[in-house]
């Protein structure tokens, strides 16, 4: 991490990382960072490493946000996220906290896809392959308008009507649990898009800088030791128990909390970013971390997970194989499950009680894994804001506020709405402050 207090004596501190919103004030040192999610955590931390008063205002009784391993008498449970993909940067940031890393089984890392009552490793028909490899290859035939195409859009133009279905929708609904129709191309995965509708997506790829090797991994006890780091670094700083109803009006401000949160705080402000934070919406998902005795399969779940495309006779997003991933996520005679429901694309998942939604699981898991035997133990959490949706209406919202609140330094939006969703995505980012 580069030299805060270097920056201040140069006219280039006002450049904060583009996965920001706003810049800090160079001629303050006091930062209020409000939200102690892992957003608020991640920042505030790399700011008093690099020299600066700090003080994190969290309103709720528990700093972290969603990230919350639960330790049952079967195993660890996470209620939200599992691993992380982890750069060199990343490995060195976690080893500086003291949290230690496990890497995917080395005979685990096979992904999965269902298509037609199997998993696949490779969905695609031998005809289809060939018909992407031609998309992939080719000038697009389809004309793709950056500024205002879908992931649909981007995925038929450069690859074709199969590998949109099969291989991009499945993998953007393991990530935003959404349709691709309902992404904004340029915002959610800006790497992707060609600059020039005259180039194939290999030419793109070839002379992009490329992207820095990164494996899956998670933290030996969970993924919560990562906020109990970063809550030791900050002991003095952090404030639990401490809603705030208006900003405060000295130092730097930086809001990592929900965008509804967001237009509450900035609405006497902004009135028309505040507005246009409403307009934001999120996926609803259901997390359920499933314990099964041994005896349930035949042959034990082996891989990383696999993900269910709509339309294949499963409601299930996907399911990640927890104790074939990494070892002491289950007792030596059981095996570890977390299955996935919900999504924009079936809301009404989230009415179902938590029986309905077991016995759901339970008949979905014989199905796919051909288990004989319902699950021992099932820890359900339910979110109705699980995942930003990066869609037009997000993309609006970031314009208004670089235009208006975030338009004089000093005020700063950092979360997971602001341009990344995921944690290795925040992490790297404060990494280059």
């Amino acid at each position: 991490m580069q030299d805060w207090l270097a920056k201040l004596q140069t006219p280039n501190f006002s450049r904060r990382p583009s996965k920001m919103i706003g810049n800090l004030d160079p001629t303050e040192k006091k930062v209020t960072v409000i939200g102690a999610g892992i957003s608020g955590l991640l920042i505030a931390h790399a700011l008093k490493k690099n020299g600066f008063e700090v003080q994190v205002l969290e309103a709720t009784h528990r700093a972290g946000g969603l990230i919350r391993t639960e330790r049952t008498e079967s195993g660890i449970a996470e209620r939200a996220a599992h691993s992380i993909l982890v750069t060199p940067e990343v490995k060195a940031f976690f080893e500086e906290l003291g949290v230690p890393l496990m890497a995917v089984r080395k005979k685990s890392r096979a992904r999965f896809i269902y298509r037609d009552g199997k998993m696949r490793r490779m969905p695609l028909r031998f005809s289809e392959i060939f018909r992407t490899l031609i998309c992939f290859f080719s000038r697009p035939k389809l004309i793709f308008r950056p500024e205002s195409g879908s992931l649909q859009e981007w995925g038929e133009c450069y690859l074709g009507h199969s590998a949109t279905r099969f291989l991009l929708s499945p993998f953007i609904s393991g990530i935003f649990a959404t349709a691709p129709e309902r992404l904004f191309a340029k915002l959610a995965f800006p790497g992707l898009v060609p600059k020039s509708n005259q180039v194939s997506l290999f030419h793109h790829f070839r002379v992009r800088p490329k992207a820095k090797r990164a494996a899956m991994m998670a933290p030996n006890e969970g993924m919560e030791s990562l906020v109990t780091a970063l809550c030791s670094s900050l002991k003095q700083e952090l404030k639990l128990n401490s809603p705030i109803t208006e900003l405060p009006q000295t130092g730097n401000v930086i809001l990592t909390v929900p965008s509804s949160a967001l237009s509450k705080l900035i609405k006497k402000d902004d009135l028309f970013s505040s507005e246009k934070l409403l307009q934001v919406q999120y996926a609803p998902l259901i997390s359920m971390t499933c314990f099964f005795e041994s005896s349930a399969f035949k042959a034990p779940p082996k891989g990383v997970g696999v993900l269910v495309p709509r339309g294949e006779g499963l409601r299930l997003l996907g399911c990640l194989f927890n104790s074939s991933q990494f070892p002491n996520r289950a007792n030596n005679q059981q095996h570890s499950l977390t299955i996935m429901y919900g999504g924009t694309e079936d809301q009404g998942v989230l009415a179902l009680t938590d029986e309905e939604i077991t016995r759901l699981m339970n008949h979905e898991i014989g199905i796919l894994l051909k288990s004989t035997e319902d699950a021992c133990s099932v820890l359900i959490s339910r979110y109705e804001r699980a995942i930003p949706l990066y869609s037009h209406e997000l993309h609006e919202a970031h314009e208004a506020l670089r235009k208006g609140f975030c338009s004089r330094p000093g005020k700063l939006i950092f979360s997971n709405f602001s341009k990344e969703v995921s944690i290795r995505g925040l992490i790297n980012t404060t990494l280059q402050l």
